[in-house]
């Protein structure tokens, strides 16, 4: 018996010695790992992410050298404000902010770009139009302007309503529309224009030249040359009242164009202007005498010379007291001009006259 005491004693003593055995060994191990971790840790670089540029509709970030990682965003409470922000993905990491000074990322507003815009050429004639070139002659030079025998409206009378109350004076006024820039000579039908507007149509300066007038190589029936052109160009009165009656008839209108040529000048007041009737007729720029060119068109067999610096205006009114006569002029206004002087013009011009009635 006392044997077995001792040997079970001994026994025991092994396996307390091999469980203590056992418990360092894996204490070791454990430490052991520790170890292994914490240098390989050691080993590895610290991540600091890479600032990325991030685009903020309407403005734009300073670039700053410092990691983002030492940076705060300070902000001043604003309105709240809507922005749409792109920014490019960037890997995810955990950064913890050392303790630093705080610094303020200024955000600069970029200036939008001032965007000019591209000039629109008010000239814009049909391109289907088959412009017959205006006769050039070597004997019709331009030269310099002789001394205007008329005299500008709105310098006397800034208010022309004024004006046509008088009690001497007869007639009716109209809404001027001047040729220039978009057609240096389109005077034939800014004036039928000027005419046609009076009775409550609402035309642009260009239409009738765009869409009306019929171009061809006879002038008295036809627009010989290019109205938005530099070379010239005219339409006489029988081709204007055929144009005008085109305009009318599709627009199923009441009124009809009429060729009065060849009448008095004192009657074109009495039966038209008297009755507020405005009639146009064939003066000339600056109403000089008129000095035909050699150029000549034919119908129903009369010749009509081209005349030099010819033009086509609105007669709108008579002042008795002045004998004088208010012309829309589609380049140089609402002019007054001796009845004497625009009468001559007019008798030398082939008496040209179209009313609208």
């Amino acid at each position: 018996m006392g044997y077995d005491y001792y040997d079970n004693k001994r026994v025991i003593r092994t396996k307390l010695l091999w469980i203590v055995i056992l418990s360092l060994i894996l204490a070791l191990l454990l430490i052991i790992g520790f170890i292994t971790d914490a240098v390989k840790e050691s080993e590895k670089q610290p991540f600091v992410p890479t600032p990325e540029p991030t685009k903020i509709t309407g403005r734009e970030v300073t670039p700053t050298s410092e990691p983002l990682s030492t940076l705060y965003l300070t902000e001043t409470p604003t309105p709240a404000v809507t922005e749409t922000l792109e920014a490019t993905a960037t890997p995810t990491a955990t950064v913890t902010p050392e303790a630093t000074p705080t610094e303020t990322v200024e955000i600069i507003p970029t200036t939008s770009p001032t965007v000019t815009p591209t000039a629109t050429p008010t000239v814009t004639p049909y391109p289907e139009h088959n412009y017959y070139p205006w006769p050039d002659e070597p004997d019709d030079p331009i030269g310099e302007d002789e001394e205007s025998p008329f005299v500008p409206l709105a310098e006397l009378f800034p208010v022309l309503e004024a004006y046509y109350n008088r009690k001497e004076v007869r007639g009716v006024e109209l809404k001027l529309i001047e040729q220039n820039p978009e057609l240096p000579h389109g005077c034939e039908s800014v004036s039928l224009t000027m005419v046609l507007n009076h009775y409550g149509f609402n035309l642009s300066k260009t239409d009738i030249a765009d869409k009306y007038l019929i171009y061809g190589d006879n002038y008295v029936i036809n627009f010989e040359g290019n109205p938005y052109g530099d070379r010239g160009g005219a339409v006489y009165a029988p081709g204007l009242t055929i144009c005008a009656n085109n305009f009318l008839k599709e627009k199923r209108s009441e009124l009809k164009a009429t060729d009065v040529s060849g009448g008095e000048f004192s009657e074109l007041i009495k039966k038209y202007i008297n009755n507020g009737i405005p009639v146009i007729i064939y003066e000339t720029i600056g109403y000089i005498d008129v000095e035909y060119r050699t150029t000549f068109r034919e119908y129903n067999g009369k010749e009509y010379h081209s005349v030099r610096r010819q033009h086509c205006v609105v007669l709108s009114g008579y002042d008795e007291k002045e004998d004088a006569v208010i012309i829309y002029d589609p380049i140089s206004g609402v002019v007054k001009i001796d009845r004497k002087i625009a009468e001559k013009i007019y008798n030398d011009f082939y008496r040209m006259a179209v009313v609208v009635k």
